[in-house]
């Protein structure tokens, strides 16, 4: 069994030790590091393979210290268009131009005895690498001998299936093998089904059975034809008792669906090709949730049963709720994580409900997160940071903010799960004024005086000028001092509009800054603004062109006098995410 990896240098891994268990469950978002650290495994035993194959024999260290070849066609465990893609961010050279060596270290342990071998890649082209045994140590020529049970480890990769074939012909070992390692299984599984018929009845008897427990059909014995076909048929329905035939009807394995496919497919790989470490990649694909829960826990006794170590890579929540924490990984972040508690696993499955894997990748590439009602506060926050030329706009031009309505609770579990995998992560949270408790933490949670952000709008100089700016617009300019003929004259009726819907008082129209009763409890939006641009276009004739998520348009022509203090402080709050 293995027990331990350490990966390093190796595409999404930079770095990471990673403990094994008989049977281990790496979980985390999509693009996390899980299929890399499946991968790994199985590139290390490949490049095992290729070593024994090629240098095995050899005493001289010259010739040891001489890389064996891999080509990019051998390596059908990873589709790739270039070796670079083999390396943590395709980075093969150091700054002083010296290669980067990719290393699989594995320990593990057999009967009583512990051992441990390491892999090293080199790069040496696009179509091409070197492998080698690690040295013994840093500062050592010496190469690590290969262990008597390192060889004998077999690794059976599993990808996810993508589809089957209408009709499949009889295959040989190796294409059975380069098939699977190409992600295609679904192209030979009638032939992996031949296979486990043909070497072992009690195996077929086996197999037969679980799927007639999950799908309640009875699985026909698979056929060569002579035509070179492989036939797998099953009766769609179980075998009625004391009847010596199915009375059901007859169908080709093709018109089953994507589940069944999968099902069939995990079972037949791990009785024909399974290994002493199977590596089952997204194994719930395709199963509805309850099947996921029911084909992994047969999963795991199927291979407890054949002295088989279990590695399955998912985000599944029904796997997670079935296995015991001390057999899951977390992979989130820059490193994987082992959890240690049963609260680390219910704050992964909380995390992977309500996290998308893009926010992941905005967490590790922004590393700062701003929450708030919804996009419209963000439009004006950016302009009024454009306004004011405030270093705010550093991060308002290409944020990573996610909307959270009013809801403090919902920006804090969201950004518990994104710092749990980036602990350096900052936030601030911006609601409007509510009954909500703010607390004091991680996140910087701040909360409009003022009813919601459209209420620092109300400047009405800003609303005027921007009335005047959309009818010029409109009409174009022919007075002397560049009012648009339509309000040439009328400025005062605009005005007086404003004064007529918004109700305010002349105090608060000549002092909008001062906060008063009105300004900080009435809801600008609905009450003042949808209803005057309602208004103003139907006095010039327009269709409105200012709903709400149009409003950041007067922040756009406020003068820096008209900001409030309050929105600098926040710009404030804001700038420190940068």
């Amino acid at each position: 069994m293995i027990t331990r990896v350490t990966i390093r240098n190796f595409k999404r891994i930079r770095e990471a030790v990673i403990d094994l268990r008989d049977h281990i469950v790496f979980v985390g978002p999509n693009n996390s590091g899980k299929t890399t650290a499946i991968q790994a495994l199985a590139v290390w035993r490949l490049a095992l393979a290729r070593w024994l194959e090629k240098r095995e024999k050899s005493k001289s260290k010259a010739t040891l210290r001489t890389g064996v070849s891999i080509t990019r066609s051998d390596l059908m465990v990873l589709p790739l268009r270039d070796m670079r893609s083999l390396w943590h961010n395709c980075d093969v050279m150091d700054s002083e131009s010296r290669k980067i060596r990719a290393e699989i270290f594995v320990e593990g342990s057999t009967g009583a005895k512990d051992w441990a071998f390491g892999m090293e890649l080199e790069f040496q082209g696009s179509e091409q690498i070197y492998c080698r045994p690690m040295r013994v140590s840093p500062d050592s020529e010496d190469r690590m001998p290969v262990p008597e049970e390192a060889r004998a480890v077999t690794v059976g990769h599993l990808p996810p299936l993508a589809g089957l074939q209408r009709i499949e012909e009889k295959a040989n070992e190796r294409s059975l093998k380069t098939r699977i390692a190409e992600g295609r299984a679904g192209d030979i599984l009638r032939n992996l089904l031949y296979n486990v018929s043909e070497k072992s009845e009690t195996d077929w008897e086996a197999l037969k059975k679980h799927v007639a427990d999950l799908f309640q059909v009875e699985l026909l014995k698979p056929e060569w034809l002579s035509s070179g076909e492989i036939l797998v048929e099953y009766h769609n329905g179980l075998r009625p008792a004391g009847k010596k035939s199915n009375p059901h009807p007859r169908l080709d394995v093709g018109m089953g669906g994507s589940g069944f496919h999968q099902v069939l497919l995990l079972l037949a790989f791990l009785y024909d090709q399974g290994g002493v470490v199977l590596l089952y990649d997204e194994p719930d694909a395709h199963l509805e949730v309850i099947r996921q829960r029911d084909v992994y826990s047969l999963l795991r006794r199927l291979a407890q049963d054949r002295n088989a170590q279990l590695i399955v890579a998912t985000h599944s929540e029904e796997i997670m709720d079935n296995t015991d924490f001390t057999n899951m990984y977390a992979f989130l972040g820059e490193t994987p994580k082992q959890l240690i508690s049963r609260q680390e696993a219910s704050q992964l499955r909380k995390s992977l409900s309500r996290i998308s894997s893009s926010d992941y990748l905005k967490a590790k590439e922004r590393g700062a997160v701003l929450y708030v009602e919804d996009h419209t506060d963000v439009e004006i926050l950016k302009e009024w940071a454009r306004r004011l030329h405030h270093d705010a706009l550093k991060f308002l031009e290409s944020p990573f903010t996610v909307y959270v309505g009013n809801v403090p609770a919902l920006a804090r579990g969201h950004f518990e799960g994104l710092k749990a995998a980036y602990p350096k992560l900052r936030g601030v949270l911006i609601i409007d004024k509510t009954d909500a408790v703010l607390q004091e933490g991680p996140l910087d949670e701040m909360m409009w005086r003022r009813r919601e952000i459209e209420n620092y709008l109300l400047v009405p100089a800003a609303i005027l000028r921007f009335c005047a700016q959309a009818a010029k617009d409109i009409f174009g300019s022919s007075t002397e001092n560049g009012d648009p003929p339509l309000l040439f004259g009328r400025t005062t009726e605009v005005q007086e509009l404003f004064k007529k819907v918004s109700r305010i008082s002349d105090e608060e129209f000549d002092a909008p800054l001062k906060d008063s009763s009105f300004l900080l409890d009435t809801k600008a939006s609905e009450v003042i603004l949808e209803p005057f641009f309602k208004d103003f276009y139907k006095m010039i004739g327009q269709y409105n062109v200012m709903p709400k998520n149009a409003f950041y348009r007067i922040a756009a022509v406020m003068e820096e006098e008209e900001i409030h203090p309050e929105v600098i402080e926040k710009l404030d709050a804001i700038a420190h995410l940068s």
